[in-house]
């Protein structure tokens, strides 16, 4: 049986690397599953919160709620790479799971969008500002 910990390090390094050979400055974070800040499993230069998981059987919800958490923290978009055991390793393959949002933003393109007034470095204070403001609203109805 193949160490747990072992296997995710593995995919991990392959995903940074797979990342970089595809134009992503991406790197596995050496801390990765380890300190009390929440982050993903890779570091990246796509303003993305990454986190890599490989497995015999998929935890999507558990594992989706863990990306979101850490990109809330972080201030960016979560992406889930899942390498689900039988998926081809050569090349390496993967599922990725994001938000609907995110996804027709990629789509689209961010300036596509209807709100494509807002500076896309900045997207998720504004979202986070609407909500915001919806919950006060909120109260005072």
């Amino acid at each position: 049986m193949v160490n747990v910990k072992k296997k995710g390090n593995a995919w991990e390094n392959r995903l940074a690397q797979w990342l970089t050979e595809n134009g992503v400055k991406a790197f596995k974070d050496s801390a990765s599953g380890g300190g009390n800040r929440e982050k993903g499993d890779i570091i990246n230069d796509i303003d993305m919160t990454i986190e890599s998981k490989a497995a015999k059987n998929i935890k999507l919800m558990e594992w989706w709620k863990q990306v979101s958490k850490s990109a809330s923290m972080q201030r960016n978009r979560p992406v889930l790479f899942i390498h689900q055991d039988g998926m081809s390793t050569t090349p390496p393959e993967w599922l990725v799971v994001m938000s609907s949002e995110d996804w027709i933003d990629l789509v689209m393109g961010e300036n596509q969008t209807e709100n494509n007034y807002v500076d896309p470095k900045n997207k998720w204070e504004v979202k986070n500002c609407i909500e915001s403001l919806k919950k006060v609203l909120k109260h005072y109805e």
